[in-house]
């Protein structure tokens, strides 16, 4: 059996399968929305799922970290509460 290597940088040490993870997408750049993709199977060593997803701390969903962006909640003054994970909607530490 051949050593699974990473998707992103072709390292073959401490490799992880990436199933789950939430990303964003939508319509057009006003239509943000946070989707779960499953079964998607990617091969990432440490480094790069460090770099790629952030987890939340509260239930461990992956979130793409492009779309972190999506995740910031703010007060009606204007100021950045945190970031509110969109599997189980509690605030991640950041």
């Amino acid at each position: 059996m051949m050593p699974l290597k990473c998707k992103e940088c072709g390292n073959l040490n401490s490799v992880n399968i990436i199933a789950t993870f939430w990303s964003c997408g939508g319509a057009h750049c006003f239509d943000f929305e946070f989707c779960k993709f499953e079964g998607e199977n990617k091969p990432l060593c440490h480094d790069c799922e460090n770099n790629l997803f952030h987890c939340c701390s509260e239930c461990g969903d992956l979130i793409d970290n492009d779309c972190l962006f999506g995740a910031a909640e703010y007060d009606d003054e204007g100021n950045l509460l945190g970031l509110r994970c969109p599997g189980c909607g509690k605030f991640m530490d950041y």
